[in-house]
């Protein structure tokens, strides 16, 4: 028997996350999932749109790829898999948006947890908002049924910050003044005027809040691990993009905007009793993978760590990560993980191993080296318009394999593309 549990939390940031490598992060919980998982270093959301990303995680299709029918019952989902392959699964959240969206695409149960915001820091992390759809998904994995689907969405840090006041103390250097007392998603505009220290100190409520998720994820762990068939049960934990937090001028999300920040998904993927069916096998505990890769790529992992049967979506733009051979220079990588697209409004952006490119509508492309340049501020659009140039071609190519949904098409890269060498 298979049994799967997927948490998603919006805007937790790969930056305050330990197994990403930060050195100030407490989250013993995540850290531990990914020393017995796989890590997907390189994964980004392909739409900053809350409903476009739950259509891809949930149908393997691309953001930007036109749905097969405008109704979505009529699409092939996850939800009907699971139901068809005779799994019981539900959907936990305090997103309303989340519900609806399930609800359309055939989720046959649907808890919507409504949470109270507070004006005031917790007295104690359990009290946090966040945390009572935990609560919930706590009580639903007490139940000793096996073969269940268990998918956990919470709005995470787009919830108030109310994080305990001794947490976020934890993450203070010693001549650090103190963070912010107050309870709000912050929405801060810098500017020459704005004080530095304002900036450290919502990002340490942030890596508070982070923490105040950690223990969450652990509380779950603890859950199913007290259960008889623990070892059966696949995990994934996803965030579609983290918060800004000063990165390009701003903290919170008040405006959306194609910057790493916000596109780089925080990805752990641990698969219960090793399939039998894998040419490859299954990645070894504590493996990463750098390839670049996508929400639909998300979906189509976790089905394949369930060992359902990957070709009824036969429509679908994402690949499992579980079927990748040994690890190679990006220039071997395959070809659909290569690339990856995102569309914003009058925006598009490509990311290729060495290189990111932001092309907007009236304005100059910005051009940014990868990985050197992780935060994206050193613009060298004018020094290699060669590289602009072709990276403007493979958007084209992206266009027209979206809309033949032919991702098996997307052209191999050049060694210039690939290159982290320079």
């Amino acid at each position: 028997m298979r049994n799967g549990i997927v948490v998603v939390v919006e805007g937790v940031s790969t930056g305050l996350v330990g197994a990403y490598g930060s050195n100030t992060a407490v989250t013993p919980a995540l850290d531990r999932l990914a020393s017995h998982g796989l890590v997907l270093d390189h994964c980004f959301v392909d739409s900053l749109d809350l409903p476009k990303q739950l259509q891809s995680l949930w149908t393997g299709r691309h953001a930007a790829q036109k749905p097969s029918s405008q109704e979505p019952s009529s699409q092939w989902s996850m939800w009907h898999q699971l139901i068809s392959s005779g799994f019981e699964a539900c959907l936990i959240t305090d997103c309303a948006v989340t519900a609806k969206v399930a609800e359309q695409l055939g989720c046959p149960r649907v808890t919507l947890i409504e949470v109270d915001e507070s004006a005031e820091p917790a007295e104690d992390w359990t009290d946090c908002g966040l945390v009572r759809v935990f609560v919930s998904a706590v009580e639903e994995l007490s139940e000793t049924e096996s073969n269940r689907v268990v998918w956990i969405h919470s709005r995470g840090l787009r919830l108030a910050w109310d994080a305990p006041i001794d947490l976020r103390e934890r993450f203070i250097d010693p001549e650090d003044p103190e963070p912010p007392n107050a309870a709000c998603v912050p929405d801060i505009v810098i500017t020459d005027e704005t004080d530095p220290d304002e900036i450290i100190g919502w990002g340490q409520v942030a890596a508070a809040q982070v923490a105040v998720i950690d223990q969450a994820i652990d509380i779950l762990m603890t859950t199913i691990e007290s259960r008889e068939d623990a070892n059966d049960w696949s995990w994934m934990i996803v965030s579609p993009g983290g918060v800004p937090l000063g990165e390009h001028g701003r903290v919170g999300w008040g405006k959306a905007d194609l910057h790493g920040e916000e596109m780089s998904c925080l990805a752990i993927v641990r698969a219960g009793v090793q399939p039998a069916n894998h040419e490859t096998g299954m990645p070894a505990p504590g493996s990463r993978r750098a390839e670049l890769c996508q929400l639909p790529d998300l979906l189509m992992t976790f089905l394949d760590s369930l060992e359902l049967n990957l070709f009824a979506a036969d429509s679908s733009w994402g690949q499992s990560m579980l079927r990748l051979g040994s690890f190679s220079a990006p220039i071997g990588w395959p070809a659909h993980f290569q690339s990856v697209y995102v569309e914003n409004l009058t925006e598009q952006w490509i990311r290729t191993p060495a290189w990111s490119v932001t092309f907007r509508e009236n304005e100059l492309p910005e051009l940014f080296v990868k990985p050197d340049d992780r935060w994206e501020i050193s613009d060298v659009s004018s020094r290699r318009l060669d590289v602009v140039d072709r990276l403007r071609e493979i958007v084209g190519r992206f266009h027209e394999c979206l809309k033949s949904g032919k991702r098996e098409h997307l052209p191999k890269l050049e060694d210039e593309l690939c290159n982290l060498l320079r």
